[in-house]
């Protein structure tokens, strides 16, 4: 369950609330739905926010491998040059595949994702570097949390 990521924040801050327990109130209602469809509940539930120590560990050996870089604000981005031409390849039906075409779709689709720091528009945030007042968790590139999981 994503119970963490920009339109949470956004959203709680709206409604006054904090962003972890406006996610357990989303999810409640997410379950309410899934019973009144008569759907069977899952037999494991995982939260993004339970589960911060391995999402920073897996940052990490990303980076190491030489998949992700890290920027001046304590952020982490996966660096898509590193697939060459293979990233974006099943955007082909979409109409996406360049770069350009890339990079401003994802900007449309997630305005958060923008950033001056990144090395290429289409590389995407593995760890956010914390911005004030929002939630975040320690980390090895400073407070943050995750960006993509």
């Amino acid at each position: 369950v994503t119970d963490i990521d920009d339109k949470i924040i956004k959203r709680a801050a709206e409604l006054g609330m904090e962003p972890l327990e406006l996610a357990r109130v989303e999810e409640a209602n997410f379950f309410e739905d899934l019973e009144r469809l008569g759907c069977r509940e899952p037999t494991l539930v995982l939260r993004v926010s339970e589960h911060i120590e391995d999402i920073v560990q897996f940052t990490q050996e990303v980076v190491e491998q030489g998949y992700g870089y890290t920027t001046t604000d304590g952020s982490v981005w996966f660096d898509v040059a590193k697939l060459g031409g293979a990233y974006g390849a099943f955007a082909e039906g979409r109409g996406t595949s360049t770069a350009a075409a890339q990079a401003a779709a994802l900007i449309e689709e997630d305005p958060a994702s923008a950033s001056d720091n990144k090395r290429d528009q289409r590389d995407f945030a593995l760890w956010k570097a914390a911005k004030e007042g929002e939630i975040s968790w320690p980390s090895p590139w400073g407070a943050g949390r995750p960006g993509w999981h």
